[in-house]
């Protein structure tokens, strides 16, 4: 019988492209908002969508020291939360859907959040389109 050699141990060897990067993953009743494991006792963590909730999350980010935040949404629900993180100063990076739930195993949002921002660290994830500031007031009227 052959013996098996023993597998030298991978490690995560990729470099971080933004070490600064949360991960948000939005519903319509709650968002779950995930930062690296380093950064907070708690590092998953729920909220509301009211604006109160969100500010108090604001800030949670910037005491993590947060720079960038990966939105994923499968409805509208992620536009009052993108002006708000943007009006903060955040760079906000939404995250189209379909493409994260491509990925098997992960269903729900505690682990979409989690997945996005392990993604967002590592520079996996592309932005979809947005438009301009003016374009939105426009389209808004």
């Amino acid at each position: 019988m052959r013996t098996r050699r023993p597998q030298p141990q991978r490690t995560d060897a990729r470099p971080s492209v933004k070490p600064h990067a949360a991960g948000w993953a939005i519903g319509s009743d709650e968002i779950w908002a995930c930062v690296p494991d380093d950064r907070d006792a708690q590092p998953v963590r729920s909220l509301g969508t009211f604006p109160p909730d969100l500010l108090a999350r604001a800030a949670w980010r910037a005491t993590c020291q947060m720079e960038t935040v990966a939105l994923e949404s499968t409805g509208v629900d992620w536009l009052p939360v993108s002006a708000l993180l943007e009006a903060r100063g955040f760079c906000v990076s939404l995250v189209h859907a379909h493409h994260l739930k491509q990925v098997p195993g992960r269903q729900s949002d505690v682990k979409d959040g989690q997945w996005m921002q392990y993604l967002h660290t590592y520079g996996l994830l592309s932005s979809s389109l947005r438009p301009e500031a003016e374009r939105w007031a426009w389209r808004a009227s």
